[in-house]
This record gives C-alpha cells, structure tokens and sequence, in this order.
C-alpha cells in the first residue's frame, strides 16, 4: 500500500489514500491537540460511469503559489473527464474543494442525475443544517461549517452528506468551502455598528 498525500494548513488536514484505481479524501479539524475527523469521500465502483464523488486516480502536492500548498487531481469514469483542486485559502483559513467534471455519456451509459461529490460522517460527528449551511459537532463543540457556491445543493441524511452540481452542463463545476466560522454578512456588520 502506497503511502497517504497529505495537505496540512491552518488547522486543516485533507489526507488522500489510492483506494483500488482512485483516491479517496479524508478530512480532519485540529481540535485542541488533536485531529478529529469530519468526513471522509465516498469512491464508489471502478465500473461506475457516474461515481458518487469525482475519481481521483492521478493526485500531487503541489504549490499554487508562496506557502499555498494544493492537492491537484485528475480522472476518468465512463467517458468524462473529472479534475479537483484543495487548498486552505490563507487569509479566511478555509478549506476549499473546487470540483469539475467534463461531461460525455458513453454509448449505452444513462445520463447522470447528479453530478458532485458524497462525503460519510465520522461516527462521532454531529450534522446540523442551518440555512444554506452544515455545521459540524463534536460533544456539543462546533468544529467546522459547511459552505456551498450558488448553483450547488446539498443534502444530509443517514451519515452522509451528498453535494450537488444544479447544472450538468457540458462542464459541471461545484465548490464547497470548509471554515471554523461561519463568513460574516453586511447585515452582521451593521449590527456590529448598532445600525
């Protein structure tokens, strides 16, 4: 077995294991002194033409500029193309997943349904939607909160949490945003000012 490619930053680690022909990602959150797990992806079959998370099967470490490290994947599941980008975004310290897949049914492959990525719970874990946002819990302490781009959904249930392109164009496109603090809105500012 080949050994794990982790991106470590800002109390963030994402660490990728080859599971048969594809990666999987596992993400984690310092807490204190210690990693605690949030999720980790769901790979599905090797024959599947529409997996349940994109089909890693080549990943790097890489640097996308000074001190910005990033994971930068790429695969291939039934006839489309699928490529994934990770990193820790320095000044708002948030974890992001940036995601496309170049869609192309094969002859005799059903169009998909759905095109994103699934992500299992750790057992430990508790899921929480607040709006447009998942939060993460451990023992009644908030450990991350989940963030999705317009155009995407997602829905949690049963210990899994399945993200969702709304549009399966040609390239379907979908980024999802990890931090430890929910982004600040106007209308949060102007009540910081009494207004």
């Amino acid at each position: 077995m080949s050994s794990p490619i982790v991106l470590e930053a800002h109390g963030w680690r994402v660490q990728c294991n080859r599971n048969v022909d594809r990666f999987d990602c596992q993400i984690d959150r310092w807490s204190g002194d210690v990693w605690i797990r949030l999720v980790q992806s769901l790979e599905g079959d090797t024959d599947e033409p529409w997996p349940p998370s994109p089909p890693i099967q080549q990943l790097v470490l890489d640097q996308l500029g000074p001190n910005l490290p990033a994971l930068l994947g790429v695969g291939m599941a039934g006839s489309s193309h699928w490529s994934i980008s990770i990193h820790v975004d320095p000044s708002s310290e948030q974890l992001i997943l940036d995601s496309a897949c170049r869609c192309k049914a094969a002859p005799g492959n059903a169009e998909p349904n759905r095109i994103g990525t699934t992500f299992q719970v750790a057992s430990d874990i508790d899921v929480s939607q607040q709006g447009e946002r998942l939060l993460f819990e451990r023992q009644g302490t908030l450990l991350a909160i989940l963030n999705a781009d317009t155009g995407v959904t997602f829905c949690s249930e049963s210990g899994r949490i399945a993200i969702a392109c709304k549009s399966l164009d040609a390239t379907a496109r979908w980024k999802i945003h990890f931090s430890q603090e929910s982004p600040r809105t106007p209308d949060d500012q102007l009540c910081d000012l009494g207004i």
